[in-house]
């Protein structure tokens, strides 16, 4: 009768604990309405322009998409050759893969931008 009372009572502090941390989660609310407001995208294409003093680029996506205007500030990751870089090592011609975050009413923002040829 003990262990019924016992693994009861456990059952019982497990539930009280488990919708406490899957509330309090691992990131707060605004960071939570954020993500929500950003929705991550990807997509390969040329640079067809550079703005080092405004850290923008235009990616020619394909034939049948219409050109990508990016913001790159300091949070975006930028590979070339396989190594860490910087805007004014990308050229335009360059083939990449970029990451960016999609806001409502912003800009896009490039979060990862890889040369890929």
């Amino acid at each position: 009768m003990k262990s019924r009372f016992f693994y009861g009572m456990l059952f019982v502090g497990m539930m009280a604990i488990v919708p406490a941390i899957g509330l309090s989660g691992f990131v707060t609310d605004a960071a939570a309405a954020s993500a929500k407001d950003k929705e991550m995208e990807e997509v390969k294409g040329k640079i067809v322009d550079i703005n080092v003093s405004a850290n923008t680029i235009r990616l020619e996506p394909g034939i049948f998409s219409t050109e990508k205007d990016l913001q790159v500030n300091s949070q975006t990751k930028i590979i070339v050759n396989g190594k860490p870089a910087t805007i004014t090592q990308l050229r335009k011609g360059d083939k990449v893969k970029v990451h960016y975050a999609e806001s409502k009413g912003e800009f896009r923002t490039a979060e990862y931008i890889e040369v890929i040829s």
